[in-house]
């Protein structure tokens, strides 16, 4: 195991700034998650750390070593690819016994090494079918287990559950880490989906346009964004958002939009921007039917089981809020909002300034 050192990183292709000046740590055994909407660049983060890429700036370290000029196979890495690439002629014992052949390691250590993955991953009794009898949560314990076997310094892994149906992604997610906490191995992990990077990652490293937005645990994203669109980018539903000003009255502050007025309390931070317009951003379950601030009318109900999501016409915005499974307004009904403090944010120029 190693941990993760990227140091002022830059990547451009044909004039076409994609990674753009970033930085941050992976300690030593952590699960750490790159996280952003597609065309952000964390893939090219990855395949940066893998050699598969090279940096126009900055520097790469592993451990105690500085990589930039390693190629992939000096950089003692495994990485597990969306597409599983798994060799179709060879057995599932093959492929994952196939980086320690070309390695020449002895036999006897192959095949316990091989064995050993096999087990961890649940897929003893699969070691002699190819690739086209497996399924696509097989395929992926392969891929998984041929990186297991090299034992590498660093774990990468490029959207492995993407192909994987909605079922099989949530198995696959606990299995995962349940994995990771075996091994105690550093995991490098890109996605897109914001609930594999909540459920599995110990850090996430939100990008945007080839720049971090904010690095955290997952509470700390979810709780604290630090912009609009950390904000609304972490978190289903998203967040609703109301546009408009903030007054001082009496020493105390108030956020109001159209006929709607939120008491935000003798907050100083927030009397700054007294006049000023600012968008307050809450979160669904920070609202729920009941005796409270915001009114409006039901759009839409959406009954879901162990919940209910109610989507309600607040002058010329639409939010959503959290309802019991046994709410029963039909649509076209008025309807009060009760709203908590917990999930309220403030935003200036689309940074945010305070939360309750």
């Amino acid at each position: 195991m190693a941990g993760l050192k990227i140091r002022n990183l830059k990547k451009s292709f044909g004039g076409n700034a994609v990674i753009n000046n970033i930085s941050f740590d992976v300690r030593e055994g952590e699960f750490c998650i790159l996280l952003g909407p597609s065309g952000c660049g964390k893939t090219t983060v990855l395949r940066l750390i893998a050699g598969l890429e090279h940096q126009d700036e900055g520097e790469i370290f592993i451990g105690d070593r500085e990589v930039s000029t390693l190629t992939p196979g000096e950089r003692d890495i495994a990485m597990v690819f969306q597409s599983y690439a798994l060799y179709p002629h060879l057995n599932a014992y093959e492929n994952m016994a196939f980086p320690l052949r070309i390695r020449k390691r002895p036999r006897e250590e192959t095949d316990r090494k091989v064995r050993e993955a096999a087990g961890l991953l649940g897929i003893g009794d699969l070691l002699h079918r190819k690739p086209k009898e497996l399924s696509g949560g097989q395929r992926q314990r392969v891929a998984i287990g041929r990186a297991i076997v090299r034992s590498p310094e660093l774990f990468l892994f490029d959207e492995p559950l993407s192909n994987l149906d909605a079922k099989l992604r949530g198995s696959m997610r606990v299995e995962l880490a349940g994995l990771h906490q075996k091994l105690g191995a550093t995991m490098i992990y890109v996605t897109h989906d914001q609930v594999e990077a909540m459920t599995l990652g110990e850090k996430i490293i939100l990008l945007d346009r080839g720049e971090i937005q904010q690095t955290g645990t997952p509470r700390q994203i979810y709780e604290k964004p630090l912009n609009l669109f950390v904000a609304t980018f972490i978190g289903s539903p998203p967040i609703n958002l109301l546009r408009g000003r903030m007054v001082v009255e009496g020493g105390r502050t108030f956020f109001r939009s159209g006929e709607l007025q939120i008491d935000a309390g003798a907050v100083k931070q927030l009397q700054q921007y007294a006049g000023r317009e600012v968008t307050m951003g809450v979160r669904p379950e920070s609202l729920s039917p009941g005796d409270g601030p915001v009114k409006g009318r039901v759009e839409l109900v959406e009954h879901l089981g162990a919940e209910t999501l109610v989507y309600v016409r607040v002058g010329e915005a639409r939010v959503t809020a959290k309802a019991p499974p046994d709410f029963e307004k039909k649509t076209g009904e008025k309807i009060s909002l009760a709203m908590s403090e917990r999930g309220i944010h403030f935003f200036c120029n689309g940074v945010r300034i305070n939360r309750y």
